[in-house]
């Protein structure tokens, strides 16, 4: 959020969802949507924390709906940004956090 809101170029008194930019430094240049990996990997915590077949269905669920908005978000920074977003899209995975170190160590590797 803190990220958004420096380089996102919010509006004044708005919030940081009001991005007028695409952010592609910090933890976005490792995934596109930080907050929705993270809702994830908490629908994840109580299966690991007491494994029962009833928390690992809930689980399942909220990760799916999770996925749902990424993709919904998604339709909305293409038709927002166009091809600028796509082009950050295809450098950046959606929600993969080892792909996205991974790119991150090679793409300050090259000269």
């Amino acid at each position: 959020i803190t990220t958004l809101r420096r380089r996102g170029n919010v509006p004044a008194g708005l919030s940081f969802v009001n991005t007028s930019s695409i952010v592609t430094d910090g933890i976005f240049g490792i995934v596109r949507h930080p907050l929705y990996l993270g809702w994830s990997l908490m629908c994840l915590v109580p299966v690991l924390y007491n494994p029962r077949w009833e928390l690992a269905v809930l689980a399942l669920a909220g990760a799916v709906t999770v996925q749902a908005f990424t993709r919904q978000e998604e339709k909305t920074l293409v038709d927002q940004y166009g091809d600028a977003y796509r082009s950050y899209a295809a450098s950046v995975p959606r929600m993969d956090l080892i792909a996205g170190l991974w790119r991150a160590i090679r793409r300050r590797r090259v000269p």
